[in-house]
């Protein structure tokens, strides 16, 4: 019997001082299209590093993705696209973390390339 508490205590302080791992995932808005392009860039705003992993859609389901592994603290993930056509974008921000982790912001770039509007993530 004795053996049975000792592995049941020995669980219960393992599942109790343990960290999970929580994962989360911000959304922007959509921008509408035409410029030169979008770029969604989410900043680590802990001091431990974070998988990002960056996803921009534009409203025909095409998507292009990229992933910045251990992202240190106070440093940024990007990606761009160009932005052909008028297809509105948006981007999705999964990080390991959880969402508070992270500040996020989607770009409208004008035909000169100078930001034209932001949108946050939430």
């Amino acid at each position: 019997m004795k053996p049975l508490a000792l592995a049941v205590s020995l669980g219960i302080l393992i599942v109790g001082t343990s960290h999970p791992l929580h994962a989360g995932t911000l959304f922007t808005p959509p921008l509408p299209g035409g410029g030169a392009g979008v770029y969604c860039q989410a900043v680590n705003v802990t001091p431990s590093p974070r998988d990002v992993t960056l996803t921009i859609t534009d409203a025909n389901a095409i998507a292009q993705t990229s992933t910045c592994v251990a992202l240190g603290a106070s440093r940024s993930c990007t990606l761009a696209v160009p932005g052909f056509g008028l297809a509105p974008h948006a981007c999705r921000i999964d990080v390991a973390g959880g969402k508070t982790t992270v500040r996020a912001s989607l770009v409208r770039l004008t035909s000169d390339g100078v930001p034209a509007i932001a949108v946050a993530a939430q």
